[in-house]
């Protein structure tokens, strides 16, 4: 997952460093089909206009969506931002709402502490991550222009080789704390109630 949003970013900013280029060199380079507007595929915008009536591409191959002037670019970050409120917000109950009550003192009564921390294993690191990433994401999406470039944050957010380590462990650690829950159960009903009330 981290290879293909890092592929996504890298692109994105490929893009928009090409139509930055196209703008900034006019027709230079290109002899007699390497303007800037040649960038985009013909055919494709072509297909794309005649499968969207709601939908056109503008000059700097930028999909503009005529319906509430929104262009497609601030649309995806839209849905990015509402994609990683949610997710933050489940990381948040897992921690809040299991996690801490968990760890409190009185909670070794309901489940050993050491099988708590195998539990969650790597999850506020994880959250961590995902609230600065969250708050980048909202300070863009709040002060969108038409130029506004946004390659650079999955860049910075998702090319940490310790995000790719934290989710690696997490991963392979899935089945540990899966184990976990099992053991808590079976050995105290204290657990179990407090998962069915918790739920």
């Amino acid at each position: 997952m981290l290879q293909m949003v890092r592929t996504l970013a890298q692109f994105s900013i490929a893009l928009e460093e090409m139509n930055e280029s196209g703008e900034n060199t006019g027709d230079e380079g290109g002899g007699g089909g390497g303007g800037g507007e040649e960038m985009v595929d013909r055919d494709a915008a072509d297909q794309f206009r005649n499968n969207s009536s709601s939908g056109s591409l503008n000059g700097n191959g930028l999909c503009s969506w005529s319906t509430g002037g929104e262009d497609m670019r601030k649309h995806v970050m839209m849905t990015l931002l509402d994609t990683e409120q949610s997710y933050v917000e489940s990381l948040r109950t897992l921690i809040q709402g299991y996690m801490r009550p968990l760890k409190q003192p009185d909670g070794s009564c309901i489940v050993d502490p050491l099988l708590v921390d195998e539990m969650f294993y790597q999850i506020p690191e994880i959250l961590e991550h995902h609230e600065q990433f969250l708050e980048q994401v909202a300070g863009c999406v709040s002060q969108w222009h038409d130029r506004q470039t946004v390659g650079h944050l999955l860049i910075h957010s998702f090319s940490k080789d310790a995000l790719a380590d934290m989710y690696s462990a997490y991963i392979d650690n899935f089945l540990n704390a899966k184990d976990a829950v099992r053991i808590a159960k079976e050995a105290k009903p204290a657990f179990h109630k407090f998962l069915e009330v918790t739920v």
